[in-house]
């Protein structure tokens, strides 16, 4: 017969270790994460649409349009993700303005934009509604990660110009880039440091799909607030600088919880790349985090609520 002692702290072992296999399995092992800054690189798909969410064909970028990307991040910190998982995601962003800047020195004009006014669920395709209520209007949601252990989502450069994308449309694409788990989501959250810009972008679209991935038609700094944490590391909030990309708004600190660059690029729509395609453009966007690992003490405080949970339900049985 088993000791007094040894029936005490089985309860306990076992609690402590569902804790540390719930602490493992929220963690991105496959991710090659920073101490404390991890950079992120990715390959995307582009689709312009309306405001009630219909494909634009007439070229024109105007207020009040969506874009939305397709995103497979394919290295943290310069080693590959993976293998067997893949980190994939969807930004989606409304035009809510145009103005012109002074980027050192020189007048640079800028489109401006924010978290869709119908929320990011109304727009996201194939994908399920963010958790929290963060895709809904009013959200703030504007841009979505899941972790997937069984890939599908290839959209990366190669792929594109070689004309072998898992995807066409973008209700395909958004599906497979969202049949993981819920990682992380970001967009506006009310700090006044907050932006997402992209400058030097053409009002007129037409000749971005026919184009080359190679050929840029503007630059995109995304300055973000963070709004679920799923990555099993604690991000350092407000903690990155924003630079000349932070939001005009008065009382900011320069400073946000998650910085983003990139470029929008040619579509590769044409003979010999991916002629069927229904995306508009590719693009890049390289996403910067400053995180730590949760202290052990975490892990323990959730074996021994585990473990509190188990002894009250003994003592109601006895």
């Amino acid at each position: 017969m088993k000791s007094l002692k040894s029936r005490l702290l089985a309860p306990f072992v076992a609690a402590l270790g569902l804790g540390l296999m719930l602490a493992a399995s929220s963690a991105s092992a496959a991710i090659n994460w920073g101490d404390p800054f991890t950079l992120f690189e990715d390959d995307d798909l582009d689709w312009h649409f309306d405001v009630n969410g219909n494909v634009k064909t007439n070229g024109q970028l105007e207020i009040g349009d969506v874009l939305a990307a397709v995103l497979e991040l394919n290295s943290a910190n310069g080693t590959d993700i993976g293998p067997g998982d893949e980190l994939t995601g969807l930004a989606i962003i409304q035009l809510v303005g145009r103005a012109i800047v002074d980027v050192n020195g020189v007048p640079t004009p800028i489109d401006i934009f924010a978290p869709p006014a119908a929320g990011f669920d109304f727009y996201s395709g194939g994908a399920p509604d963010l958790t929290g209520g963060a895709g809904a209007a009013g959200g703030g949601a504007m841009i979505a990660f899941w972790l997937d252990g069984s890939p599908d989502l290839k959209i990366d450069a190669g792929s594109v110009t070689g004309g072998t994308t898992s995807c066409l449309t973008f209700a395909v694409c958004s599906g497979q880039a969202s049949d993981g788990s819920e990682w992380l989501v970001a967009g506006f959250t009310g700090d006044p440091d907050e932006a997402w810009i992209v400058a030097n972008a053409p009002t007129d679209v037409s000749g971005i799909p026919g184009s080359l991935p190679s050929q840029e038609f503007g630059a995109l700094n995304a300055s973000l607030g963070l709004i679920t944490n799923g990555t099993g590391r604690i991000i350092i909030l407000d903690d990155l600088d924003c630079g000349l990309f932070c939001g005009p708004g008065p009382g900011g600190d320069g400073k946000v919880d998650i910085s983003g660059s990139g470029s929008v690029k040619g579509g590769g729509i044409m003979a010999g790349m991916s002629p069927n395609g229904e995306w508009f453009a590719t693009s890049d966007f390289d996403m910067t985090l400053k995180s730590t690992v949760p202290v052990p003490g975490t892990v323990l405080l959730l074996g021994l609520g585990l473990l509190g949970l188990t002894t009250t339900a003994r003592r109601k049985k006895a």
